[in-house]
């Protein structure tokens, strides 16, 4: 698969840490298994979220926006749905049984980069109606979105 390339500066930092103000996207397709996410991470010179990624977006402000359907975080609430902030679509997810979208516009799920020792990779989801963010593990055969991230050197 080759990457639909994007501007160099597509990035926000927060607390360090770079992250793709956009998901990645390859000729259309916003959903990918956990395979597919870490090579096009990688091709990217980036990474998949880790837990402590999810830990400092979890220490941000952030407010659900209803029309667009995702989530705005940023460092400082006044920075809140400016372009000093980060968006996340609600954009759902596939499961390898079901051909069309889980879950659109009520939540979103996207590929961490760790696996635990069954084997199962990581993946992290947080729902708006209930207002909160978690990691599990599961199946690399789902399809979940993928936002990059890059530390700082």
């Amino acid at each position: 698969m080759k990457i639909v390339k994007k501007p160099e500066n597509d990035v926000i930092i927060l607390n360090g840490t770079a992250w793709d103000r956009s998901n990645l996207t390859v000729f259309g397709q916003a959903h990918f298994t956990h395979e597919e996410a870490m090579r096009l991470a990688s091709q990217e010179g980036k990474r998949l979220p880790e837990r402590f990624d999810i830990d400092q977006l979890q220490n941000l402000y952030r407010v659900e926006d209803k029309e667009l359907h995702g989530m705005w975080f940023a460092e400082k609430k006044k920075l809140l749905k400016t372009d000093q902030s980060l968006f996340l679509p609600f954009l759902g997810y596939k499961s390898p049984y079901v051909c069309n979208v889980i879950d659109e516009n009520n939540s979103f799920q996207f590929w961490g980069s760790r696996r635990d020792d069954s084997m199962r990779d990581s993946y992290f989801y947080f729902c708006g109606a209930k207002s909160y963010m978690t990691k599990g593990y599961i199946s690399g055969d789902y399809q979940f979105t993928v936002r990059c991230v890059k530390d700082l050197e």
